[in-house]
């Protein structure tokens, strides 16, 4: 009983040595730094020493999640749109008089838009919060992750968009949660002509994080629990003479 309860408590503390928090991204105005109601090449921000810069493109493509085409969209008034509401935070102004969400278009002059998200470390990308994003199936949207589009069509009402990599949130149409997947380079974007909606929030999770110094102490006490019981490793299966095996212990 006691190795066992030594054994676990090593088990928990080498476990919760690598462990990393998941950091929390609002892309309000006051945390990008610039002024509300306001369209720039770029905005950037820092949360818990992750950088990340958006940049606002317009996107050809085959309508089945295929991208044949970016281009960045600059220029005074144009670019990422920050909006005024403590809620749906970032949109996309590709053109004067544009509705400022992030939409698809609609013709050769309106194509379809998206948001890059840049991170400056290795990322796992957990959860998405949108605005003014429907409830009834009129929204949906696209993730690509460093050049692969991963996820196609998704909204809420259509479970079968949803995979082991992207699930809604029950109860909450506007938000979606996300395993597995890793990247530096996120882009959200919308295809469809009724798609209109905003990004608020997103969480991430640095990947491979260096432990900080509490958690190299925790590694090392659960380095010392394993040595401390003994820990032998058996060896392969010995075959006699009589074509039975037995088992030796190192």
């Amino acid at each position: 009983m006691k190795k066992s309860f030594i054994y676990g408590v090593a088990g928990f503390f080498l476990c919760l040595s690598g462990t990393a928090s998941a950091t929390i991204i609002n892309f309000n105005y006051v945390n990008l730094g610039v002024a509300d109601k306001s369209a720039h090449d770029s905005v950037s921000m820092s949360v818990d020493g992750i950088d990340v810069n958006i940049t606002a493109y317009t996107i050809s493509n085959d309508g089945a999640g295929n991208i044949s085409g970016m281009s960045p969209i600059i220029g005074d008034g144009k670019g990422v749109y920050v909006t005024a509401a403590e809620a749906g935070n970032l949109g996309v102004l590709s053109y004067a008089g544009e509705i400022k969400s992030l939409d698809a278009g609609n013709s050769a002059d309106d194509l379809d838009e998206g948001l890059l998200f840049s991170f400056s470390e290795m990322v796992s990308f957990d959860y998405i919060d949108f605005d003014h994003f429907g409830g009834s199936g009129s929204d949906d949207f696209n993730l690509t992750v460093d050049g692969v589009t991963l996820s196609w069509g998704v909204d809420a009402t259509n479970s079968s968009s949803f995979s082991p990599l992207v699930n809604n949130v029950v109860g909450e149409p506007s938000e979606f949660n996300f395993s597995g997947i890793t990247g530096k380079n996120f882009l959200i974007w919308a295809d469809e002509t009724t798609d209109t909606f905003f990004i608020d929030k997103m969480h991430v999770s640095i990947v491979n994080a260096v432990p900080e110094p509490g958690s190299l102490l925790l590694l090392g006490m659960g380095l010392f629990g394993l040595f401390f019981c003994g820990v032998r490793f058996p060896s392969q299966p010995k075959i006699n003479l009589f074509g039975s095996s037995e088992k030796t212990v190192g």
